[in-house]
């Protein structure tokens, strides 16, 4: 999902970028459902990351769009947020 991390859980993410767990879960239901993204459980954890299985030129908007959105600033402050953040500790809350 992110560069610094190859997955992500549900609530990583709202601590990362800040929005309610119930609108993470309906965007990561979406990108699902469109092919973009999988997951797989790991004890109390939902892992998600980038389907392996997605159309190749897909992937490549994909990688393209990446590329971009990591020279914004407001990104590459949650890509930082998001390579040190504990998970347990964010999850237990």
């Amino acid at each position: 999902m992110l560069k610094s991390k190859k997955e992500v859980c549900v609530c990583e993410i709202t601590e990362i970028i800040n929005l309610s767990q119930p609108t993470i879960s309906s965007h990561l239901k979406k990108l699902q459902e469109a092919g973009i993204i999988t997951f797989r459980k790991d004890g109390l954890w939902v892992n998600y990351y980038l389907s392996e299985e997605m159309d190749t030129e897909i992937k490549e908007l994909i990688d393209l769009i990446i590329r971009f959105i990591e020279k914004d600033p407001i990104v590459k402050k949650d890509l930082l947020k998001a390579a040190h953040i504990d998970r347990v500790a964010i999850c237990r809350k």
